[in-house]
């Protein structure tokens, strides 16, 4: 797999320019293509780095504390989606076109 030729950390390194490409695309796009093509990047990046930093975590973390650490892991990720539904609604966010377009450019800025 790609993760065991370039390793973990390399991989999560490179995984950030599909996501960055997707953040892009879906926040400056202009056609239904790039919204489409952005949104793909963008979960291809969001899919390969939940794996490889689970799996990064596992390995790194000591055993007496390596399921504490992948339990931790999975509820940031379950408060992201909550902050990100949150965040989403149109009080929030706006009624207009700069309110989504500024939500998809969120990720950008970690």
């Amino acid at each position: 797999s790609l993760t065991d030729r370039l390793g973990r950390r390399k991989t999560m390194m490179l995984n950030c320019l599909p996501f960055l490409a997707g953040c892009a695309l879906t926040s400056g796009a202009a056609w239904y293509f790039m919204l489409v093509l952005g949104r793909f990047l963008t979960g291809f990046g969001v899919g390969v780095g939940s794996v490889t930093t689970n799996v990064f975590l596992s390995e790194l973390s000591p055993v007496s504390i390596r399921g504490g650490v992948g339990a931790l892991y999975g509820v940031t990720l379950a408060v992201g989606t909550l902050f990100a539904f949150i965040f989403s609604i149109p009080q929030v966010i706006g009624d207009g076109d700069v309110g989504w377009r500024l939500f998809m450019a969120i990720p950008v800025i970690p």
